[in-house]
């Protein structure tokens, strides 16, 4: 009994340290309720992460780089809050047309955890 327990507690503390492996990302009006407040640049250089957007979620899937917008706040992973002011953001985002740019530019505290 005392080695399922332990075994089980193991278990919980690598599932609460392991991401989630998806990339379902819903735009909120609400400051208050976004996990990450983002700044979409206008240029490649001045992102921290180059974003593709999909049309398939099954894409996005265990992916920082690559996001699928969803209508509804219950099904993301990450909820997100755009901003118009680059300074009040913690994560600026370029968005490109081509999957193969896609990636981490800048060192960010949101690496690994937008999944």
């Amino acid at each position: 009994m005392k080695k399922l327990m332990v075994i089980a507690f193991a278990a919980a503390c690598f599932t609460a340290a392991t991401p989630l492996l998806a990339g379902e990302i819903f735009l909120t009006e609400y400051k208050s309720d976004a996990k990450a407040i983002v700044y979409f640049t206008e240029y490649q250089s001045d992102a921290d992460l180059v974003v593709y957007v999909t049309d398939y979620k099954s894409d996005a899937n265990g992916k920082d780089e690559i996001w699928y917008y969803t209508k509804y706040k219950s099904d993301a992973d990450m909820i997100v809050y755009p901003t118009k002011y680059k300074s009040d953001a913690n994560l600026i985002v370029y968005v490109t047309k081509y999957k193969s740019d896609a990636a981490w530019k800048k060192s960010n505290s949101f690496r690994g955890r937008l999944k």
